[in-house]
């Protein structure tokens, strides 16, 4: 069990590097391999998630805008019919 505070990054970057490099090239390149289609797929759900994100605010803006002006349309109809100004002309049959 390592305490944080006096762990000696440098020298376990050291030893790792030591155990890659004595490692078969093949093995090497199958890690680095891994190791970038690793960081490919990080960096591919940073981006969904953001983008997700994104969608999801636009289309609660995109709503509330309908919504805004559905009711602005429905309210111009009640008061359009409420406060005609037009005489009112009674049709004689």
């Amino acid at each position: 069990m390592y305490n944080f505070q006096y762990f000696d990054f440098v020298e376990l970057f050291a030893q790792v590097q030591e155990q890659f490099l004595g490692l078969n090239l093949l093995f090497q390149i199958l890690i680095l391999i891994g190791l970038g289609l690793m960081t490919y797929g990080i960096f591919a759900l940073i981006y969904q998630v953001i983008k997700a994100a994104f969608t999801l605010v636009f289309e609660v803006v995109k709503q509330s805008f309908n919504l805004a002006i559905t009711v602005i349309k429905s309210l111009g109809v009640i008061f359009s019919s409420v406060f005609d100004p037009r005489p009112k002309y009674e049709v004689e049959a």
